[in-house]
């Protein structure tokens, strides 16, 4: 069977450029983003009223060259694989709190690392879901 196609996400350019600023920072590090949802979707999730249309999008991180990551991230990695985020994507509860504490240190590593690289670029986190990540000003 196939896998299924990627969403296709209909981002404000200031939010698409954000992305591709980050997947540049990330190419370096042998790392790529990979886009798992976006506002308008089934698994989206509820937004606060300030949040503009198509500005929110579910992500997560991929490994290119394990080598490289291995300097970035934690846990298993294997090449064209998701990095270890401890929940499945879409799955809410406390596990998928971005800060849930009883989660393996390899893998609070890994939603930190990426919570701090999207800041840079102008994204911030819903809490309750590690994946969740909405610009909150232009880059």
């Amino acid at each position: 069977a196939a896998a299924p196609a990627a969403p296709a996400c209909l981002l404000t350019e200031p939010a698409a450029r954000a992305l591709q600023s980050a997947q540049e920072e990330l190419r370096a590090q042998g790392l790529s983003l990979k886009v798992l949802g976006c506002d308008g979707f089934p698994n989206a999730l509820p937004e606060r009223s300030d949040t503009a249309p198509g500005t929110a999008v579910d992500l997560t991180l991929v490994v290119v060259r394990a080598q490289r990551a291995s300097a970035a991230v934690r846990g298993p990695l294997a090449e064209g694989e998701e990095v270890d985020m401890g929940t499945p994507f879409g799955r809410l509860g406390a596990p998928a709190h971005t800060d849930h504490p009883a989660l393996a240190p390899d893998v609070q590593h890994n939603r930190r690392w990426l919570r701090a690289l999207l800041q840079r670029h102008g994204f911030r986190n819903l809490p309750q879901a590690w994946w969740h990540y909405t610009l909150h000003r232009a880059s």
